[in-house]
């Protein structure tokens, strides 16, 4: 006859509402930290899920048609890579406030292109957002009066 060991776990439920009126929710076990800091860390959360709708909507990261461990270890090392290069033009050029999708179009110019000068390329897609820029404005102004 074999005894069993039944034994309670203690959770923690942590609710969240954005600013977006979302309502988020998730358990932990982790009894030793204050609830302050049990908060913070599932706000950092936010920043990754946000990675991961760009990664998905950018580079294809949700796109696989793979059958192997292998082949979707090589589409998801590409598509960290890629996402790590957005990042890094982002962080280099952080007074230009470049978006993601216009880092995007910037890489995909200088490849279709072949431009050797990244530089023409960026030129040609700051002009198009300007534009972008100026319609926001302009529609901004058409809805306050």
């Amino acid at each position: 006859m074999s005894t069993t060991n039944h034994r309670w776990l203690d959770l923690i439920l942590l609710v969240r509402k954005d600013a977006d009126g979302k309502t988020k929710y998730s358990l932990t076990n982790m009894e030793n930290d204050h609830i302050k800091e049990l908060a913070q860390k599932q706000g950092q959360r936010i920043f990754v899920e946000q990675i991961f709708r760009e990664g998905k909507n950018l580079v294809a990261m949700g796109d696989y048609q793979i059958r192997g461990w292998h082949g979707f270890h090589n589409h998801m090392a590409i598509c960290m890579m890629a996402m790590l290069l957005i990042t890094k033009i982002k962080l280099k050029n952080s007074n230009q406030k470049y978006t993601a999708a216009t880092i995007k179009k910037i890489v995909n110019l200088c490849i279709k292109t072949k431009v050797e000068q990244p530089q023409l390329a960026i030129n040609l897609i700051l002009e198009q957002h300007q534009r972008y820029i100026n319609q926001l404005l302009k529609n901004q102004k058409k809805t306050k009066t």
